[in-house]
């Protein structure tokens, strides 16, 4: 039994509702025992739970004085249970975290240094996600917005203005709260089941006289949990604008509403359009509709707001789209499309994943918006991938703020591929299915490109992911800066069996040194890269302006392996606005017999020198600066140099083969020329030996 003296008043207090959560409590329980501050208390609220929680419960409260466990009021709302441990609590400051979710060992002791510190009122800090289905946890840089932020702590709410309800999530298990200056303000949560938070944090940050931050990831928060609350969301759809009314009463009631007044439309707007793309039934989706367009927005002020309120070109075109469409003509409308409205997954993303940045609109290259499509099209290749696809599908379907159609290519699997999509499919409309006979990375992709309506277009292959919550941000970006490319980074993971070369060698290949933001041409960029030694030819790691791909008349090529060089190449030439970021938003999956670390020499040979061809070919049509010429006439050579080393590694009846690439006189010309060289070099052996 851990014994310890107990102040009258510890430091923290920590809030747990529960209901239910037998499968969870004990992992959750044990982050807090093992916390690095030891002056907390931990009460657990079991609100009517009929599983056996409350036993596991007990056997830690035997154990660890600072734990207890009170009865809540049984009515299926957190913020109720919530408010009953707000009755007990005897903590300096309040802590909260639901009952599936964890801290990190350094948390409290983190989070009350500083607060303690800075006499904070509200501190904050970053988490990440844990998912319950596949174990992976994965960073989410955008819940805790440093650059939005004042450098200084402790900063006011004037201090961030417009961006308050922007900064941080609405969720309060990332935060401590100074518990005087909550009773003092009289704030409480509202006994909601779902969006109760959101009424306590925005209330208090905008209460707060003083308010601080740690810049770390410090609770892991679990997803994909269907037994939780947010895993029913769409049963009591509304329950946020509940929470927005409540918002503006207490603003309005404390006299600080006008000063906000900016900050809440957007939040009224995020909330919003987060809660239309959570509604997962066309009931729901229908219900929330009809509310936005006839009640939230008008009464919000959003109908007729101007522009120039919306710190976000995405809510902006969100917002109008359902101002200018009912309901009937919306669902009309996408009947017979194989994407639909856009509903997501089970646990509900606890935030505002959207990028309220300033827009400098460069209206000249601006692309329409068009309403009835999806912002991205996801295209996903499988090939026998049903050890990865939850992770992968979940990491798309789990985006937020942003419209997908996630086109899943079934490659001719063998193993339970085909079984896993479907299944997806008919719980998500967003998913199309494209069934074909196995043909190849290249000619999935190509199946995919063909039925693309998304305004941009995103390769992710099937066992890998997407790290981070970011896609939104990316269609920000691009539609801000009117982009036709734009280029993200990866952070390579490896699996038990890959070699040490290979480890090695993609590391860090994906994760480039720096940022290229600039808005130039495709082929300033491609030079800038390969200049630093920086350019990645992979599909996977930009977002591409559909209208291009199809202004270009661009594709893969079939049946040849490094098939992304000549894509990338191309797609580089056609680019006039480029730019890239420097976030790692994807995960690269390097395991023992993967395309990327497998195949024959042979067919690595022969797609090298397709590539090389298609990419000379292209240059010689699509003419750059002369300042350009060296380093894009370097990416070619590279392709060259690779198809002659492997041409004088395999066997001499292997490398004719490679006449069968191209039959072109050019071909054929690079064939006698390496055929030539190996002769010579076979001539040295013999001479060397026979001295």
């Amino acid at each position: 039994m851990v014994k310890l003296v107990r102040s009258i008043s510890p430091a923290v207090s920590v809030i747990i509702p529960m209901h239910n959560a037998e499968r969870h409590i004990q992992d959750t329980l044990r982050s807090l025992a093992s916390q690095s501050l030891l002056d907390f208390e931990v009460i657990v609220v079991d609100d009517g739970s009929t599983d056996g929680s409350a036993a596991i419960v007990d056997a830690v409260v035997r154990s660890d004085r600072r734990f207890r466990r009170v009865a809540g009021p049984a009515v299926g709302s957190a913020g109720a249970a919530r408010n009953v441990g707000l009755g007990v609590a005897r903590g300096e400051y309040l802590g909260f975290l639901d009952a599936d979710d964890l801290y990190a060992p350094s948390m409290l002791e983190k989070l009350y240094a500083k607060a303690k510190a800075d006499r904070a009122d509200v501190v904050l800090s970053g988490f990440s996600t844990l998912d319950d289905v596949t174990g992976a946890r994965n960073s989410q840089p955008w819940a805790l917005r440093v650059d939005t932020m004042p450098a200084h702590t402790p900063f006011s709410p004037e201090d961030v203005a417009d961006h308050l309800f922007y900064f941080t999530n609405p969720a309060n298990w990332n935060k401590l709260f100074r518990r005087a200056f909550v009773e003092d303000a009289a704030i409480s949560f509202q006994p909601l089941r779902r969006a109760n938070d959101a009424y306590f944090t925005y209330v208090s940050l905008a209460r707060a006289q003083r308010i601080s931050y740690v810049a770390e990831e410090l609770v892991e928060y679990r997803v994909s949990n269907t037994t939780s609350l947010q895993g029913s969301v769409h049963e009591t759809p509304l329950e946020f604008v509940e929470a927005i009314t409540g918002i503006y009463d207490s603003l309005q009631a404390a006299g600080i509403y006008e000063r906000h007044e900016r900050a809440f439309m957007n939040l009224v707007a995020s909330m919003s359009v987060g809660a239309l793309s959570r509604a997962r039934t066309a009931e729901a989706f229908a219900t929330t509709y009809e509310a936005l367009r006839n009640d939230v927005f008008p009464r919000n002020g959003l109908t007729e707001a101007p522009s120039r309120v919306f710190l976000s070109s995405h809510l902006r075109q969100r917002v109008a789209e359902v101002i200018a469409k009912p309901v009937s003509a919306f669902l009309f409308d996408r009947a017979d499309a194989p994407g639909g409205p856009p509903l997501s997954a089970a646990k509900e993303s606890p935030a505002l994943p959207v990028d309220v940045s300033g827009e400098a609109d460069p209206e000249d290259r601006r692309p329409a918006i068009d309403s009835e499509a999806p912002d991205v099209s996801v295209i996903v290749p499988v090939y026998n991938a049903a050890a990865w696809l939850h992770e992968c599908l979940l990491s798309v379907l789990g985006q937020t703020g942003v419209s997908v159609e996630v086109i899943c290519v079934n490659d001719g699997s063998t193993d339970d591929s085909a079984r896993i999509l479907h299944e997806y499919a008919t719980s998500d409309p967003r998913i199309v299915i494209i069934d074909r006979p196995n043909g190849g990375l290249s000619a999935a992709r190509n199946s995919g490109l063909e039925v693309a309506r998304g305004r941009y277009v995103c390769m992710l292959d099937s066992d890998d992911y997407w790290r981070t919550d970011d896609l939104s941000g990316l269609v920000e970006i691009a539609d801000r800066d009117a982009l036709d490319l734009l280029l993200f980074d990866a952070e390579a993971f490896f699996e038990p069996g890959v070699s040490e070369a290979t480890h090695s060698a993609y590391a860090t290949y994906y994760t480039r040194k720096r940022a290229y933001s600039s808005v130039v041409t495709g082929p300033q960029l491609m030079a800038e890269l390969n200049g630093e030694s920086e350019y990645r030819p992979s599909a996977c790691l930009y977002l591409v302006r559909t209208g291009l791909l199809r202004e270009a008349g661009l594709s893969f090529i079939p049946g040849i392996m490094h098939e992304d060089n000549p894509f990338t190449f191309a797609l580089f030439l056609h680019a006039v606005r480029a730019a890239h970021i420097d976030n790692p938003i994807y995960a690269r999956r390097m395991r023992p017999g993967s395309i990327m670390t497998g195949g024959a020499a042979e067919r690595s040979m022969r797609g090298y020198f397709a590539a090389y061809l298609d990419m000379k070919r292209r240059l010689a049509h699509h003419p750059v600066d002369p300042e350009l010429a060296a380093p894009i006439g370097d990416v070619i050579h590279r392709m060259f140099a690779a198809t002659r080393r492997l041409f004088l590694e395999v066997p001499e009846d292997v490398g004719v083969r490679i006449q069968e690439v191209d039959p072109s006189p050019e071909a054929y010309s690079l064939y006698m020329m390496m055929r030539h060289e190996r002769n010579q070099a076979l001539k040295i052996q013999r001479l060397t030996k026979a001295a």
